[in-house]
């Protein structure tokens, strides 16, 4: 799944003519064990910045991936990184997993951190997720936060609203152009499974 995730984040980048120009500085934003961006040589960029709420995964990597940056980040924006820095910014199965709150709130925040005319990826739970998993939606409202009592994460400081969130294509396209320019909208694009 990792390798399949980064060759997805490539190829989306490359299909867009967006690779060339994002390779110098990056965002892995929700990077957990670092699973995707250890595969990325951070000798090719001039900056790769990795970033979780989760503490434990945060020291796990600092003290078993040397050569790279992990930075432990508040549940709540703002981060403390700077404004326009990054040349693309990504996120696998953040927005999977968070509350409404979240879903509205950290991308005001990505947008932030984005230069200029910059590309955000972000995988969802859309339709296939959704059957694969026999979700049910509220079509019209176009999300569903599944708040599990079992509690899938750890308690480590991570909040109860990071469980399990599910999207139509709608509320996406009505919800995120709030904040970018929806360039592509990829179904089944990263390691066919999230949209």
């Amino acid at each position: 799944f990792v390798e399949r995730s980064l060759g997805s984040l490539e190829s989306l980048l490359e299909t867009s003519g967006r690779w060339s120009k994002v390779t110098r500085c990056m965002l892995d934003f929700g990077c957990g064990s670092g699973r995707t961006i250890r595969n990325i040589d951070p000798k090719g960029h001039d900056s790769v910045i990795r970033v979780d709420i989760d503490q434990t995964a945060i020291r796990w990597c600092q003290s078993n991936l040397p050569g790279y940056q992990f930075e432990h980040v508040d549940p709540d924006p703002p981060t403390s990184l700077p404004d326009g820095y990054f040349d693309s910014v990504y996120t696998i199965s953040v927005f999977t997993l968070s509350d409404e709150e979240m879903q509205f709130s950290w991308p005001q925040d990505i947008e932030r951190l984005l230069a200029p005319d910059r590309t955000f990826i972000a995988t969802l739970h859309v339709d296939y997720h959704r059957v694969l998993n026999g979700r049910n939606i509220d079509k019209e409202q176009g999300y569903r936060f599944v708040d599990s009592k079992r509690k899938w994460f750890k308690p480590d400081s991570l909040p109860n609203r990071y469980q399990d969130a599910q999207h139509t294509i709608t509320y996406v396209f009505e919800h995120r152009s709030l904040y970018f320019r929806i360039g592509d909208y990829v179904e089944r694009g990263t390691a066919d499974y999230h949209d």
